[in-house]
């Protein structure tokens, strides 16, 4: 999936645990407010180990470290490489572990320290594990999936039901469930805890069905590359209809990122 949808996915894990707020916290704007940012920078973080392609890398990091060209990186099975190690459970509950920690030591108010550290580590690890869910059916690549279990080398996933980008259906769904979410703070009912996880659990019922449509395996290289790409856009025009598949199309075409 592109860098947008994880990090929807990990923002929807943040407001689903702001809003589920099992360990009865006190919960006000900026609570909610950091779960949402938190949870997005969990989703979003895991493509770090996409460094390799960023400009520059080969004269630098991989001239520091003696590291192979950027391409082979990034393709390769290196821990460092992409779909590795941060790709990773282990990695998920180090960043969580680090997120606690750093909680516990800089919180000013010792009396909500430990409730808020274990709100916000649980935040972390969801939208982590957010992200590595999107990769799943996501194309094998070069890479067969993802390094899940690390330090295995038996990566899972990249069971090709659907392509890398064009997901346009699943990001729409993803920000229903934040938007909807933020009703419910914003109108004041967040002691409605149930509405958290039962509608997450809805958009991610949605979201499977949705990747269970798609027209072709995209894992076929019997298919050129282009062609692949055209039969994902062409799926999303149909199903979304023509406006607000042009609305979509001109967010992507206005985004540097893939989308």
């Amino acid at each position: 999936m592109d860098i947008l949808i994880h990090t929807a996915s990990g923002m929807l894990m943040g407001t689903t645990m702001a809003l589920w707020n099992p360990l009865k916290q006190s919960i006000g704007a900026r609570f909610y407010a950091a779960s949402l940012f938190i949870g997005g920078c969990a989703g979003a973080f895991p493509d770090l180990d996409a460094i390799s392609q960023w400009s520059g890398f080969d004269s630098t990091l991989g001239a520091w470290f003696g590291l192979a060209p950027g391409d082979d990186v990034y393709s390769g099975r290196w821990w460092y490489s992409h779909h590795a190690f941060t790709h990773s459970l282990l990695c998920s509950l180090l960043f969580a572990a680090l997120t606690f920690a750093a909680m516990i030591k800089f919180r000013r108010q010792p009396e909500a320290r430990t409730q808020r550290a274990i709100h916000f580590a649980a935040v972390v690890a969801l939208g982590w594990n957010a992200h590595l869910a999107g990769d799943l059916p996501t194309p094998a690549g070069s890479w067969d999936g993802i390094a899940y279990w690390w330090p295995s080398t038996n990566y899972i996933g990249g069971t090709g039901q659907t392509f890398w980008w064009n997901n346009y259906d699943v990001f729409l769904l993803l920000i229903s469930g934040i938007f909807l979410h933020v009703m419910v703070m914003c109108w004041g009912r967040p002691s409605k805890h149930w509405l958290g996880p039962l509608s997450t659990l809805g958009v991610l019922v949605l979201i499977v069905y949705q990747l269970n449509q798609r027209p072709i395996d995209f894992n076929d290289r019997s298919r050129p590359y282009a062609e692949r790409e055209r039969i994902s856009l062409d799926y999303q025009r149909n199903l979304l209809g023509d406006r607000l598949f042009g609305w979509m199309s001109a967010l992507d075409r206005a985004l540097p990122v893939y989308f």
